[in-house]
């Protein structure tokens, strides 16, 4: 092919441009005219029914060398911070009271002049679910685990993006697909329950690459996993349990972030997360904290080593700005989506300080808003002295309560045990015989099993067992929390905890039959449930009574009774924890009596023994008998 010498020398030219232009960097191609916004937090915020005051936090390109600011009224930009990481901006805002809702447009200046303009949504409070409504005393809890309870939208099984793919209902440790929309679905099985709250194990994004189903390594704190619903199907449960009068706890940990949280892998500054010379996990003995006797480098351990290689220890005693970021997020999502508690995971290995400084700020937004924390201590004394109002404390938590390990503990090992003056169930009635050191003991979690112990099934050993554990920890003072499907028998030892999480059956579409349905019921299962729904229904029917302080009798040959009254309904507890019949010895009970002639089953068919009988009625109680009796007259 032949070209005259004007024509090559055009297309050298051309060419030359092409070349030149296709080599050049990618960033000149696409300069931005100011400064890039990768991610933003939170990503609104109200004009009323919380803090006016929040923390904006922009990460991207050297947005710490940027400026912000606002001409538009009823939003106040007070300050920017910065810390070691050059790529976040962190800008303290603050919602006036006539402040309009709607978008507002914030100015982002970089160094060189360059202006980025945000747009941040400030949401009508008008519009905030109702939330921080707590827990009644008098109430029964239910503990979820979302993603082994229900799958209600198996189109979100599979996220694309995350680093954990997919289910396997055969493996312990994968996703097995239960979601928000399947617990949504069922709250009318809660509600015939006598279920009054609902705690789910955490609902945040865990983006982890395996064993991501539990929830307790978050990686965003402010969108709900999506392959448990997202944020739209938690704000839709929250509202379905509202409408059956059903509260929700939301599972919040400060301890620790899981390693692939965003902040983590991009860490703004070294001081958030507790450091040393070499990797060091924490001791997990939560005594040296209240232990007089205790080591100085022991308590460090406990506070400042990692629980696990995979969950970085938080330090918010070290920055009040990362403690003002935990503090908003657990105030963003009362609002957003109208949660009325939290259940504070790995309590006493937070900084103290901050743990009593987030529930001080949480109680003057939401004073009527319930937390409870864990606290898997060995004495009554310890666990008190983590409580708001304890006698034992140097100084103010602002926590109402914590889970009473100490009277699962007591229970668990009276279960398996002859009665004797120090055995059996005397051990219970010597537990219960400390609450004096418990500002009010009727606000502490009791509880048979939950997602980290042996299913109480299988710790009692038989299903008479089993149903007296239930009975014992549904009427005695507390707040009873179920664990799921405890009220069906399920077993299994936490060895390891995988064992101990199985699926509800009849959650799937491809269960073989449905316990959420009666009649699929196995005749164990039925008896069981039936049993501990009654026990739920007769503490909403008695509220008050199981709100009032306990009345005890010392246990006599396995024989164990009590009662709970408010003055006006008087309901006597009478228990055999023992494998041998014995007869009811009415004269010891006349301290209980109340002027009653008369007494009626508050369990109906599912209590044992006689349905009514009257004081003083030749009585026999079978081994591990339990029965709820209403006092009344003829």
């Amino acid at each position: 092919m032949n070209l005259n010498r004007s024509t090559q020398y055009l297309l050298t030219v051309v060419l030359g441009l092409l070349l030149t232009t296709w080599c050049m960097p990618h960033t000149s191609l696409a300069q931005p005219s100011g400064p890039v916004i990768q991610k933003m937090e939170p990503p609104h915020w109200w004009n009323g029914g919380t803090e006016r005051e929040f923390v904006l936090v922009l990460h991207g390109p050297q947005l710490a060398e940027c400026s912000v600011s606002i001409e538009e009224p009823g939003l106040t930009v007070l300050g920017t911070e910065r810390r070691q990481h050059d790529d976040y901006l962190f800008v303290r805002m603050r919602v006036e009271s006539d402040c309009p809702a709607g978008t507002h447009s914030l100015a982002l200046t970089a160094a060189k002049g360059k202006t980025t303009f945000l747009s941040f949504p400030i949401h009508d409070a008008d519009g905030i679910p109702k939330g921080g409504q707590g827990v009644e005393s008098g109430s029964t809890m239910y503990l979820i685990m979302p993603d082994r309870f229900a799958n209600g939208e198996p189109s979100n099984d599979t996220v694309d993006g995350l680093r954990e793919q997919g289910v396997d209902r055969s493996e312990m440790y994968a996703r097995h697909g239960g979601d928000l929309q399947g617990i949504a679905q069922h709250v009318d099985y809660l509600d015939a329950l006598g279920i009054d709250a609902v705690w789910l194990n955490p609902v945040l994004l865990n983006d982890q690459p395996k064993a991501s189903y539990h929830g307790y390594a978050v990686t965003d704190h402010y969108q709900v996993d999506p392959r448990l619903g997202g944020n739209a199907a938690y704000r839709d449960m929250v509202a379905a349990c509202h409408q059956q009068d059903i509260r929700v706890i939301q599972d919040v940990i400060f301890n620790h972030w899981g390693h692939n949280h965003w902040m983590v892998r991009s860490l703004p500054d070294s001081s958030w997360l507790h450091q040393w010379p070499e990797f060091t996990l924490t001791n997990y003995n939560c005594n040296v904290m209240t232990d007089p006797h205790a080591v100085q480098e022991e308590v460090d351990q406990f506070n400042r080593g990692w629980f696990v290689r995979q969950m970085p220890d938080l330090a918010p005693d070290e920055d009040p700005l990362l403690a003002d970021l935990l503090v908003q997020n657990a105030l963003w999502w009362i609002a957003e989506a109208g949660v009325d508690g939290f259940r504070i995971d790995t309590y006493p290995y937070s900084d103290q300080a901050f743990m009593a400084e987030f529930a001080e700020r949480i109680l003057a937004q939401h004073p009527d808003l319930y937390m409870f924390g864990e606290c898997w201590v060995s004495s009554p004394a310890a666990q008190s002295q983590y409580l708001s109002g304890s006698q034992l404390s140097t100084s103010d938590s602002h926590l109402e309560s914590v889970k009473d390990f100490q009277l699962h503990f007591a229970l668990r090992d009276a279960i398996g045990e002859d009665p004797s003056w120090r055995t059996g169930i005397t051990r219970v009635h010597g537990m219960l015989g400390q609450d004096g050191v418990y500002p009010d003991p009727n606000r502490l979690v009791t509880f048979v099993d939950n997602h980290d112990t042996d299913r109480w099934f299988s710790v009692a050993g038989d299903a008479d067992r089993a149903r007296y554990g239930i009975g014992l920890v549904m009427m005695t003072r507390g707040l009873p929390c179920l664990y799921y499907g405890t009220e069906l028998g399920m077993d299994g030892f936490a060895a390891p905890d995988g064992l101990v999480r199985d699926d509800f059956p009849g959650g799937w579409a491809e269960d073989e039959r449905s316990a959420f349905q009666a009649d699929e019921r196995t005749p164990q299962e039925r008896t069981l449930w039936s049993f501990t729904s009654a026990l739920g229904q007769a503490r909403r029917t008695h509220r008050a009574a199981f709100a009032s302080p306990m009345s005890h009798l010392i246990p006599r040959q396995g024989q164990y009774h009590f009662m709970r009254s408010d003055g006006t309904a008087h309901l006597l507890v009478l228990t055999n924890a023992s494998d041998e019949a014995a007869k009811v010895d009415w004269a010891q009970l006349a301290p209980l009596q109340h002027g009653a002639s008369i007494l009626r089953s508050a369990l109906g068919s599912s209590g044992d023994g006689p349905e009514q009988l009257s004081w003083g009625e030749a009585l026999t109680l079978d081994p591990w008998h339990f029965q709820v009796y209403l006092l009344g007259s003829e």
